[in-house]
């Protein structure tokens, strides 16, 4: 006979006496301790031990050991409270792509995504779980604010690009959110198709904080970024050693002195021509 059927006729002897309350709860937690699932659903079906007791102790002991398959055994037990220690299960569940767990909290009337801080949407969107993500921004009920911009700026910086679909088409995100940080983002690490779909967003500012999003791009040396973003910028404005040269030479008038300096300061973008206009957008055509 192994262990954990031995343990099954142990506990099928003390279900059928009058046991003292506290060997019943020094069985619970050997059992949690090691792992007998097929003797805790035994237990659980029997009523006659409360698993919730010392503060919902297992359940925050199978959290602890991420032992999903404890959890889902206490969680048919309507005594236990799903939603300990400000939602610690659902962000466990988020970061973990458990998406089945997910679903059940989020069926729960109980669950309040306020109930102090959650890392949920930051988890989701850093390790790019989309299915969990649909299902999040689904729900009517509203997290903070800031678990919303936490979400875009990880989706941007980490280059998930159905990821940050999925937001942008969220009324709920907001791309300019931090002096469009998102946009930052993803221009310093050089995720080229998430500035595409920023660009085509008509809230984000290309040229905020000082044009810091085409600065960071010449920075890293990201060529397809920079040649995205430059249509899009006043390049006198630009405060950056490699374009402060262009700015210098601007001469409202003729166009000649901006050719020639971009050809010297810039010639590694392989720009075709380019038409300034004091004040206005650049028109940038770059070789084929």
């Amino acid at each position: 006979m192994s262990i954990e059927e031995s343990v099954i006729a142990y506990i099928d002897n003390i279900l059928k006496t009058e046991t003292p309350a506290f060997i019943l709860t020094a069985t619970l937690k050997e059992c949690i301790a090691n792992s007998y699932l097929n003797v805790l659903e035994k237990i659980i079906a029997s009523k006659v031990i409360d698993p919730s007791l010392e503060d919902n102790y297992a359940l925050r002991q199978a959290i602890q050991k991420n032992n999903w398959e404890l959890i889902r055994i206490l969680l048919q037990d309507d005594r236990i409270d799903p939603f300990i220690d400000g939602n610690i299960l659902f962000d466990r569940g988020c970061a973990h792509n458990k998406i089945e767990l997910v679903k059940l909290l989020l069926s729960n009337e109980k669950f309040n995504p306020t109930k102090n801080s959650t890392s949920a949407l930051y988890n989701v969107a850093l390790t790019n779980h989309l299915e969990i993500m649909k299902m999040i921004l689904a729900d009517k009920r509203q997290f903070r604010e800031y678990e919303y911009t936490h979400a875009i700026n990880s989706s941007t910086n980490q280059g998930h690009i159905e990821m940050v679909k999925l937001l942008l088409a969220d009324e709920r995100i907001d791309p300019t959110n931090g002096d469009n940080t998102p946009l930052y983002n993803a221009c310093t690490n050089g995720h080229t198709e998430v500035v595409k779909l920023l660009l085509a967003d008509k809230r984000v500012n290309i040229q905020d904080r000082n044009n810091r999003a085409i600065i960071a791009a010449c920075d890293k040396n990201h060529t397809d970024i920079v040649k995205l973003l430059l249509p899009h910028v006043d390049l006198s404005k630009i405060n950056h050693p490699r374009i402060q040269k262009i700015a210098k030479k601007l001469e409202p008038k003729q166009s000649t002195g901006w050719f020639d300096a971009l050809n010297t300061v810039m010639n590694e973008y392989h720009i075709k021509s380019i038409s300034i206009e004091k004040g206005k957008a650049c028109n940038v055509v770059f070789d084929s």
